[in-house]
């Protein structure tokens, strides 16, 4: 999929639908844009195109908020929807230009160039640079805090090793921006969606940051700020909020590839120890597993679990084991067996189990877009909770496939997913999985939380 930011094509003028107390809806030749304020000094944008299915988003785990009092008023071609002090939302019919200003005046975001749309189809926001804007945001990314001049593709993936400046996506896709001028006002743009994207943040036109989204529909939050911590508080009362973390996840951590037995572990948390070298938890990668099938311990090079983890304990350390959502399909494995029989597994569009390739060998993914799916997984990890575990290293959930353990002659290029075409969700309303990936890592960590 290649994006040429020039091409894109500004929406036409839009024309009054209808103004609520607290909203307004404009019609465009192309469909509808609704313009809210749903939280203090938050305002939200959609443009839902005609014939545009219903909104999906996984993205909104914060605490219900009360939207502040907002009055939508009409100045000629000007619509307005201000608060009584924290925020106002100008909208220009014709041409059609979107201005977002604080309650003092200063402007968060001002005359964008709005919705578009590029020759493909694909949906696109621009909205204007200032020369001397820093850029944050785009979630794990490699090179400089400024992201302004790059372009940051959406899209969660196991990337090649040897990261540089260079390399593109990575493991997870953040599609927030937060930009910090230089008078030290801070703003901020979530672009509400999991279809694949692109960021670019000044690189081909220097003065204008450019989202593309391959889904049928675009939501943007603004976030006022004015400070940057002030937009991350506003922007994570709107995604949620990580839990205190327990103090011991602060110290010094030993990870690799890997550990192949107890003995090992012992071994290695002996010598730390003994050379005095901090450390406050040991990682068990796949190895630990039997035949990599998840939430279960080799018998003969892990045959006392408990045992391990109170010796560790003693020493002062905590272990975590791997969990990856490849489930190995092996028929006479109960954990496989339950999800197929209760039909737990991404689908095939012909609503067949998909199975895939990664270290298990055959592998079936579970849906994690389902709550009972959720609840199941959470449920496997009693046996790992009880044995005394200190946590839970999710893994391999961009998702991604892998053809170490395949057959011959099966051969999966490297940072490959599942398709596109894959299925979640119900059977009779299915989500594909190019609307779910980016959020496919979030839903097992909710899954495995709870």
């Amino acid at each position: 999929m290649t994006w040429n930011i020039p091409d894109i094509q500004p929406l036409s003028g839009g024309r009054l639908a209808r103004m609520n107390l607290d909203s307004i809806h404009i019609l465009t030749d192309q469909g509808a844009i609704q313009f809210d304020i749903p939280a203090p000094q938050t305002a939200r944008i959609a443009f839902t195109p005609l014939g545009a299915p219903e909104h999906l988003t996984w993205s909104l785990n914060g605490e219900p908020q009360v939207p502040p009092a907002a009055i939508a008023t009409q100045d000629g071609n000007v619509l307005r929807l201000q608060t009584d002090h924290d925020l106002t939302v100008a909208v220009s019919l014709a041409p059609l230009a979107i201005t977002v200003a604080r309650g003092d005046g200063s402007v968060v975001v001002g005359d964008t160039l709005g919705f578009g749309r590029a020759p493909d189809g694909t949906l696109a926001w621009q909205s204007p640079l200032a020369a001397d804007e820093i850029i944050y945001g785009g979630g794990l990314r490699t090179g400089r805090l400024d992201k302004r001049r790059r372009r940051l593709t959406l899209w969660n993936t196991d990337p090649l090793p040897d990261h540089d400046d260079a390399t593109d996506a990575m493991y997870q896709s953040v599609p927030l921006v937060i930009g910090l001028r230089a008078d030290g006002q801070a703003y901020g743009m979530f672009f509400d969606g999991n279809w694949k994207g692109l960021l670019d943040i000044g690189a081909t036109e220097t003065e204008t940051l450019s989202f593309l989204t391959s889904g049928p529909d675009l939501v943007v939050y603004l976030f006022a700020g004015p400070t940057l911590a002030d937009v991350l508080a506003q922007y994570t009362a709107l995604t949620g909020r990580m839990p205190p973390v327990a103090r011991w996840t602060l110290g010094n951590q030993q990870s690799r590839w890997s550990y192949m037995s107890a003995d090992d572990m012992r071994g290695i948390a002996h010598q730390f120890r003994e050379h005095q070298i901090p450390c406050d938890v040991l990682y068990a990668d796949i190895d630990h597993m039997r035949g990599f099938r998840d939430f279960t311990w080799d018998p003969d090079r892990f045959p006392d679990p408990a045992g391990l983890l109170r010796d560790l304990r003693d020493l002062g350390m905590r272990l975590v084991p791997i969990v990856d959502p490849g489930v190995k399909a092996d028929p006479d494995w109960e954990v496989y067996r339950a999800g197929l029989e209760r039909g737990y597994y991404v689908r095939n569009p012909d609503g067949t189990t998909f199975l895939g390739y990664v270290w298990p060998g055959l592998t079936a993914w579970p849906d994690f877009t389902r709550s009972e799916v959720r609840e199941w997984w959470g449920q496997l990890h009693q046996g790992h909770i009880e044995a005394g575990v200190g946590g839970i290293w999710d893994d391999m959930n961009e998702p991604t496939q892998a053809d170490m353990m395949a057959p011959p002659g099966v051969t999966v290029p490297y940072g490959m997913s599942l398709p596109d075409d894959a299925q979640h969700g119900p059977l009779d309303h299915p989500i594909p999985h190019a609307a779910f990936h980016n959020a496919y890592a979030t839903e097992m960590v909710r899954a495995t939380a709870n």
